[in-house]
């Protein structure tokens, strides 16, 4: 059972995957041309705390692990079944829909919201499950926030182009809330008064942004009134500008356009009346489709304004990046003065001398963080692993990443925890993830098994 810490992150897992996919459901729901969203909203947080407490409840109850997979499978399909037999008829129960289905009682747009949303609910459970055995909460709350980023602006992107209501914009709010105060909570050392302090600039942030958000409300969004007249000025000018410029020329070019006849068998006369149009054309009358280019005027405006932004951003970095080389360089010693001739001579004579007539120095010891609980604690299990297996024959590959050099320990310490270890110092070296002190000291004594045996 892990412990409150990691509860209460994967609960915000629980909540943060319901935030981004509900919006996806809306989608695929529009897509098939259904009513409503493929999963309803309910269904999703329900199912992923199911499979979780399944999960388990399971490996509390049945000790051996190959026969908890086939517990897992049978439950999962039940839970399946019940929650899409409240989807197709407008959230009213029906728990002979797979009959039915068969049967042919349902169009094909339900038929096949049902097939899709059997396969949308095994992928929610099959997530739950993978969030149940997860040992690092945390990180894997950290890659919720990613992928949920990507899929909620991407659900905005669509609604703004198909001009649809997925709920993608109001996701965000306890999107970036529950992430955001999840990562902050799991990363506080235990106990201290720490977390009071972070929930208090929690609540304080959220409180400030509710209280704008009434002001806003009162004032009736004048500023983006302000905002948006301000853009169509710009534009109007733009166009004026353009006018101004070009009309001229037409006309003129228009003017040099001679008039055609359609003939001598014909008694009137063919005018074109494109160049009727020229002739006449006025920088204060100008046709409906002129709007064409002005929206492209838009477009080109907004690209060159992200441009100069990130050119603005690019300077400031390398000014900044500057400004340390060039205070690192200011600190490094100057080689103009000291200069000892018979010194440089002794190094460079010594420096030839092969190495076994010099004492060897002392091997640096691994560097590892101080006083940080769930950190250091993992930082020295890591190097204990490392030491073990190196008494066992193993040769040690500075270059190599955790990762790639887990075979090889497992191979050294048959029966040692080096996974766990692994997952464990990766989350604490590049993620700074502090681990549960109960699993660091229960995977260590596990090591100490293997190393003893």
């Amino acid at each position: 059972m892990p412990s409150r810490r990691d509860l209460w992150t994967i609960l915000a897992i629980i909540i943060a995957d319901t935030a981004w996919l509900f919006p996806l459901s809306g989608l695929l729901g529009r897509g098939l041309g259904l009513e409503q969203p493929l999963l309803p909203l309910a269904i999703i947080p329900v199912l992923l705390a199911a499979s979780i407490a399944v999960v388990w409840t399971i490996a509390g109850t049945i000790s051996d692990p190959a026969r908890q997979g086939p517990y897992q499978a049978v439950v999962g399909l039940v839970a399946i079944y019940l929650a899409m037999a409240i989807t197709p008829h407008g959230y009213v129960a029906d728990l002979l829909w797979a009959p039915r289905m068969f049967a042919g009682g349902f169009t094909g747009k339900v038929t096949a919201g049902l097939v899709i949303g059997c396969a949308a609910a095994g992928f929610l459970w099959f997530r739950g499950v993978g969030i149940a055995v997860e040992t690092h909460p945390p990180l894997r709350l950290l890659t919720t926030f990613r992928f949920g980023i990507v899929a909620l602006a991407l659900a905005i992107v669509l609604e703004q182009a198909f001009d649809i209501d997925v709920d993608a914009a109001p996701m965000l709010v306890p999107f970036f809330v529950v992430c955001l105060a999840g990562l902050a909570f799991s990363r506080l050392p235990p106990g201290g008064t720490w977390t009071a302090m972070v929930g208090a600039v929690i609540a304080a942030v959220l409180g400030g942004g509710f209280v704008i958000a009434l002001v806003a409300a009162a004032f009736g969004g004048r500023g983006l009134d302000l905002v948006a007249a301000a853009w169509i000025n710009l534009t109007n000018l733009i166009m004026w500008l353009l006018a101004l410029i070009l009309v001229p020329i037409l006309q003129f070019l228009a003017s040099l356009l001679p008039e055609m006849d359609a003939g001598t068998g014909r008694g009137e006369a063919f005018k074109m009346r494109n160049l009727d149009y020229l002739r006449n054309l006025d920088a204060n009358n100008l046709p409906p489709h002129i709007e064409m280019l002005n929206r492209a005027i838009m477009y080109v405006v907004i690209v060159l304004a992200v441009y100069l932004l990130y050119r603005l951003m690019l300077a400031a970095y390398r000014s900044r990046a500057q400004r340390l080389r060039d205070r690192a360089a200011l600190e490094r010693e100057s080689i103009q003065g000291a200069r000892d001739a018979k010194s440089d001579l002794l190094k460079l004579a010594l420096g030839l001398l092969p190495d076994w007539l010099f004492p060897g120095k002392a091997a640096t010891p691994p560097r590892m963080p101080k006083d940080q609980p769930g950190v250091t604690e993992v930082y020295a299990l890591y190097f204990d692993l490392l030491s073990a297996a190196y008494e066992r024959g193993h040769d040690f590959v500075p270059s190599a990443t955790p990762r790639e050099r887990r075979p090889a320990l497992e191979s050294a310490l048959p029966g040692a925890p080096v996974a766990g270890i692994t997952r464990c110092f990766n989350a604490a070296c590049y993620g700074n993830i502090a681990a549960d002190l109960a699993l660091v000291a229960r995977l260590r004594g596990e090591l100490e098994g293997a190393a003893n045996s």
